[in-house]
């Protein structure tokens, strides 16, 4: 295939049309707030302002179908959120004051696995729109400023104190900031810490002199409307020194491209089109960062247009030249598009946040999920709506034959294992299955093996004995079958209910894992499963 100099191939981007699940609403409608998913797994949402541009000092997160919400100490809006190896999340900066005014030195550090905070400290500079990385040494490098002194510092995990570091050649704010070793970082920007466009934007180093790039000769960073969370961009692999991140660029002619940045070279990925700036209902107005699916090797660019459409740009960024696939909703006016956040899975949420035609002081209380967490090798390879329909039942009889030739062969050997087994386990096994039927005791999303035991008057060390003999699977892998069989037949019988209300009822413990799950005893995602029943 042969590229342009542009870096693409003369076709035409797939666009393939995608509906949103709507997940509960917040409890405050909120805007500039800082987004993703912990490593416990929950969804976690901090500050931001709500509505009449009003601060709040208050954060959310996802559990067991619903949002809660728990007290900070300090605002964040327009602050900083950078994850530590520790699991915890460093938060700091933002505005002083309502309308988006000020800038702040508070820092706190919020820990998930008890939803409270501590560690409060003060940055060495009050600082707003600024960005933060952890390297691996612990130390974390802030950068990005506001309408103030911008300049590189660092925390210190372990004495939990800011010390200033050097000033930086070009003051910006919507920092990028990008590993380039262990212990080093590149910081650019596209947008000055007064708001004004850097025309010609230099690299600043946290060890060595600034640069500039050849390559922001024609090309700049998108300009980033929510704040950068870098290692969201991340494609590399640190435990080979390869340090590699995704960056979107616009030229002077409102075209969008994508840099593959690699240490400190920066190139245009190649692609196998264009990336569409304008669509049947008008322009599409590229917002953000890249967000990353590192096991689906697939980034994600968020956009909107005037009648409040979302556009999601697929990346497939391992492909030479890289796939392109743009999927499209109906206007939703009611939901915002500029807080978005990858989860573990893969899948993208859009929480909180304004549309393109609602103002900071009417910030949204909607949650969006799209499904999106499948390898690049299953994209549609045509935009037609009809085509996904057939390949996803396509895989669904593929699927269901495979699991009736596995159980087929699975139910032999289970003949002739218990032809062998002792009696007793023979009898262990018809009791387990007739209170799993009966009792359904896998609906309780807190079932452990010593529930089943006691109830049966059995060891768990028999009990588990039994299970991998009779069925060849773990006690987790048995009460997920039954799960995840539920699930079937509750969206068999209720087509209109919610997912996160059939994971729930169900037994699983959150949304998470019921995707996963079901995915992979099914291969295939709840939605798809549903939809290839119809």
């Amino acid at each position: 295939m042969l590229l342009t100099d542009m870096g693409y191939a003369e076709e035409e981007a797939v666009m393939v049309k995608i509906e949103a699940e709507r997940l509960p609403e917040l409890n405050i409608p909120r805007h500039s707030n800082l987004a993703l998913f912990c490593k416990n797994g929950e969804l976690t949402i901090f500050g931001g302002h709500t509505t009449g541009f009003v601060m709040t000092p208050t954060a959310e997160y996802y559990s067991d179908g619903k949002w809660h919400q728990i007290p900070m100490t300090y605002n964040h809006d327009y602050g900083l959120c950078v994850r530590l190896s520790s699991g915890k999340l460093l938060l700091g900066g933002g505005g002083t004051q309502n309308l988006g005014i000020g800038q702040s030195f508070e820092t706190e550090v919020y820990n998930p696995d008890t939803h409270t905070f501590s560690n409060y400290g003060c940055l060495d500079r009050k600082r707003f729109h600024s960005t933060g990385i952890e390297l691996d040494s612990g130390r974390v490098v802030i950068a990005g400023n506001w309408y103030t002194k911008d300049g590189i510092e660092i925390y210190d995990t372990l004495t939990n104190t800011f010390s200033f570091v050097k000033e930086v050649a070009q003051p910006r704010s919507h920092s990028y900031i990008f590993r380039t070793a262990k212990d080093n970082v590149m910081i650019l920007s596209s947008i000055s810490d007064r708001g004004d466009t850097i025309t010609v934007p230099i690299v600043d180093r946290l060890k060595g002199e600034p640069f500039t790039v050849p390559l922001f000769e024609t090309w700049i960073p998108l300009y980033a409307h929510n704040d950068i969370n870098s290692e969201d961009s991340f494609i590399g692999d640190a435990s080979e020194s390869d340090y590699a991140y995704l960056m979107p660029l616009m030229n002077s002619e409102g075209q969008v491209a994508i840099a593959q940045v690699r240490d400190t070279v920066f190139t245009l990925l190649p692609t196998v089109c264009p990336i569409p700036t304008k669509s049947a209902w008008g322009p599409i107005n590229w917002l953000g960062s890249i967000l990353v699916d590192r096991q689906a090797h697939r980034g994600y660019l968020i956009g909107t247009n005037a009648d409040c459409r979302q556009f999601i740009l697929a990346i497939d960024y391992a492909a030479e030249p890289a796939n392109l696939t743009v999927y499209y909703t109906d206007p939703m006016p009611d939901a915002g598009c500029y807080q978005p956040v990858i989860s573990p899975d893969g899948d993208l949420y859009i929480v909180g946040g304004i549309n393109a035609t609602h103002s900071n002081f009417n910030p949204l209380p909607s949650v969006l999920c799209y499904r999106l967490g499948r390898p690049a090798s299953e994209a549609p390879s045509q935009g037609a709506v009809h085509l996904i329909l057939w390949i996803v039942l396509a895989l669904a009889i593929v699927t269901t034959i495979c699991l009736i030739l596995f159980f087929r062969r699975r139910h032999k050997k289970a003949h002739s294992i218990e032809s062998e087994a002792p009696e007793a386990n023979v009898l262990l096994m018809q009791q387990i299955t007739q209170l799993m039927e009966k009792k359904r005791p896998y609906l309780n999303s807190d079932l452990k093996m010593l529930d089943i035991a006691s109830q049966l008057g059995v060891r768990q060390s028999e009990l588990s004995a039994c299970i991998n003999t009779f069925k060849g699977c773990s006690f987790a892998q048995f009460v997920n079958s039954y799960r995840v069989a539920y699930a079937q037949q509750l969206m068999r019988e209720q087509s209109d209910m919610k997912m996160s209300q059939v994971g729930q009822e169900s037994g699983f413990a959150n949304d998470t894992t019921f995707y996963r799950v079901f995915k992979t005893i099914t291969g295939l995602t709840p939605s798809e499963w549903l939809a290839s029943m119809k």
